[in-house]
């Protein structure tokens, strides 16, 4: 059986990321060879900068091994450390995203919408109910407000 990889979809979104990523990551490791190489040479220079927009736009790792690999831009303290906040905020979008919060909350959130708000029979519309919401123990519902004229009364013995 074929796969064709169609626009639109998850896997064809996961080819286009990854090839994202090597590309950034090789252009990264090989920026700063260039960089290494022109410093010892006394040339013309990569700005900083851009080093730091390649790791910042995916090629992080590709950034750290370069400055590993070829002893690039180690003794600098401000560059190290823009390179390690750059890191960290991509690990833990990585997280974020690899982590899956999202159906757990979205089955919690059904679940309290079924107990607050009953299920009408089908071809039935449901009634709107008074929602009960118990908070530290204490029940409140969605009663309408005092009539004009009354003050609205608030704390123990309010309800």
């Amino acid at each position: 059986m074929d796969m064709y990889l169609i626009p639109g979809t998850p896997e064809f979104l996961a080819l286009c990321l990854a090839g994202w990523l090597l590309l950034v990551n090789g252009l990264s490791l090989a920026a700063f060879g260039v960089d290494k190489r022109r410093s010892v040479a006394g040339e013309w220079r990569l700005s900083e900068g851009f080093l730091l927009r390649l790791a910042f736009v995916g090629g992080w790792p590709g950034a750290k091994l370069g400055q590993v690999l070829f002893r690039h831009k180690t003794v600098k303290r401000s560059f190290r450390r823009k390179l390690t906040v750059i890191g960290l905020v991509q690990g833990a979008v990585l997280v974020a995203l690899l982590t899956p919060v999202g159906p757990r909350i979205g089955a919690e959130a059904q679940a309290l919408t079924a107990r607050w708000i009953p299920a009408a029979a089908p071809g039935e519309q449901a009634e709107a109910a008074p929602r009960r919401i118990v908070t530290h123990g204490a029940p409140l519902t969605n009663r309408p407000p005092a009539a004009e004229g009354q003050p609205r009364r608030f704390g123990p013995g309010s309800g």
